[in-house]
């Protein structure tokens, strides 16, 4: 009895050594699990980018555009050019801002011909500004004598000489900014060098005083004016046209004026 209880006894032993190895070797290969994978981590890590917000180029479309005045324009297309220069595309609009309900924008139109073209807004067409000479819905009145010459469209104001003048022609005197100028004028607005018309001016031509007694056109703005108010505007586009030359060049400039 006493040799079957001691070989039970070591039997036990064993197999309990035998679980507690075998348990070993289980939690030694969950030891190496566990290193796989938090080196798999590691070189997952290794690897990661840092995170940034998204950029704002992968959502908007880059437009350029500028103003001309009351008009706004995108630019469409650049083509390079030799010496450096770029044909540009690009669409206007005219935002009516006059608008009593909301404001939205008008596209503008050109019609005829190239020594005649005509501008409109919407269907507003645009007048020259101080265009009074060539206008028949301007009726006028001219002063006796010629009050301004433009030479090279340049504009200088007329004194009447008291001096004695020529064949047909009245003598007048100008200052050009340098010095005092002398200069000849039939009845046509024709300008010479001499008072016997034998060398003409041809880049100048003389202008009289234009007084507006009455306005006959649909511009219902121009309408609303009195006579007064009509040749105030007048003398006021005059400057604007100077102002404008000033800033941007020699040029054709048109209006559109709103009744409010």
């Amino acid at each position: 009895m006493g040799m079957a209880a001691s070989q039970a006894r070591f039997l036990g032993l064993t197999a309990r050594k035998t679980n507690v190895e075998y348990e070993g070797q289980q939690i030694n290969q969950q030891r190496t699990t566990l290193s796989n994978q938090s080196a798999n981590y590691y070189n997952q890590l290794l690897g990661m980018s840092v995170p940034v917000p998204p950029s704002v180029s992968d959502y908007t479309k880059t437009v350029y555009s500028f103003q001309d005045g009351s008009m706004n324009c995108n630019i469409t297309s650049l083509t390079a050019q030799k010496g450096g220069t770029y044909l540009v595309s690009y669409t206007s609009s005219w935002t009516d801002d006059f608008s009593a309900v909301s404001a939205g924008s008008s596209i503008i139109t050109r019609s005829g011909s190239d020594s005649a073209y005509k501008y409109s807004i919407g269907a507003k067409e645009l007048r020259e500004l101080n265009d009074y000479e060539t206008d028949t819905d301007f009726t006028k009145e001219y002063s006796e004598n010629y009050t301004s010459v433009t030479i090279d469209n340049k504009k200088y104001s007329l004194t009447k000489s008291d001096e004695g003048t020529g064949k047909d022609v009245v003598k007048y005197t100008y200052n050009d900014g340098t010095s005092e100028k002398t200069i000849y004028v039939d009845n046509t607005g024709k300008c010479y060098k001499d008072a016997n018309k034998q060398n003409v001016i041809d880049n100048a031509t003389a202008k009289k005083t234009a007084t507006i007694t009455k306005y006959s056109g649909n511009d219902e703005y121009l309408k609303s004016l009195s006579s007064d108010n009509l040749n105030k505007l007048m003398q006021e586009e005059e400057e604007y046209i100077k102002v404008l030359n000033e800033k941007y060049g020699e040029g054709t400039w048109l209006v559109r004026y709103l009744q409010n």
